[in-house]
């Protein structure tokens, strides 16, 4: 499960946490697993809640993914929460580090490479193709 953190004025909220089995500290969306007996959307705000330390103001599904048809039988959900941020563009949010950026600034990560996992590039679509009936330019 993923979510997608949307702050006004077009900016998203970012984290970045050590993965061992690559070695490196990887920038991503905030993303869990959802717990036997819980809800989906429940999940999403407690992993929200724990990774940047924000709580969702509205939420809204994106969608129920296949995260990988051969290997994977498990849906892997996904959410966009709004959220209010408060303070410094980075910090330190338990292991993570928490960072705002812009639309431009991720777009940038995206083109460099420092922003490539899957499920988040896959949010992040989800995300751009409901927005037809919103203002929101991608160029």
């Amino acid at each position: 499960m993923g979510i997608l953190p949307l702050l006004p004025a077009k900016h998203f909220v970012i984290l970045r946490q050590y993965r061992p089995l690559l070695g490196v500290r990887t920038w991503e969306f905030p993303a869990g697993t959802v717990d036997r007996g819980m809800a989906p959307l429940q999940a999403a705000r407690q992993e929200l809640l724990e990774e940047t330390g924000l709580e969702g103001k509205r939420w809204r599904k994106l969608g129920t993914f296949h995260p990988d048809t051969g290997r994977l039988a498990m849906p892997s959900y996904g959410y966009l929460a709004h959220c209010v941020w408060r303070g410094p563009a980075y910090h330190r949010h338990g292991e993570f580090e928490v960072k705002k950026v812009s639309w431009s600034q991720l777009r940038g990560m995206i083109q460099e490479g420092t922003f490539r996992h899957q499920l988040h590039l896959g949010l992040l679509g989800a995300w751009l193709i409901r927005q037809k009936g919103m203002d929101f330019e991608i160029s």
